[in-house]
């Protein structure tokens, strides 16, 4: 079992959303076969409205946890590192993910993601618990 706070089970959602909305997976194994959850911390950053210092911050964890990576090398149009999900991420963003289907990732500045009017997502104070997953 793996225990995120409520923040890293948000920036996985982002990950998982990112692979998913570019090759249309259906399973958590077509994603792994082809991993297209490439994020760097600027598109993490308008996706969920954190600070530097918070995706940063879990980026980090999250690394520490074995559940992203560094893809070693920048996104095509961009200059900074980019980041993927992990197969073990891949497997638990995929779970989390569907456990709430009509809560999408809201994007702030990319309209590629399809937002609900439904909501799942924590408030502020509730982002600041920690919570398991499994």
């Amino acid at each position: 079992m793996t225990n995120l706070t409520i923040k890293e089970q948000q920036m996985l959602k982002a990950f998982i959303n990112e692979g998913r909305d570019c090759i249309g997976a259906e399973t958590a194994q077509e994603l792994i076969n082809d991993n297209m959850t490439w994020q760097d911390a600027g598109f993490l950053q308008d996706e969920l409205g954190w600070s530097k210092q918070e995706i940063g911050g879990v980026m980090s964890s999250l690394m520490n946890k074995g559940l992203i990576n560094p893809m070693g090398e920048p996104l095509p149009e961009r200059s900074i590192e980019a980041w993927t999900a992990t197969d073990e991420g891949i497997e638990l963003g995929w779970d989390l993910s569907t456990l709430s289907p009509k809560s999408q990732i809201i994007t702030k500045q990319r309209e590629r993601h399809v937002c609900s009017t439904e909501s799942n997502w924590p408030t502020d104070k509730e982002a600041k618990r920690s919570s398991t997953c499994s």
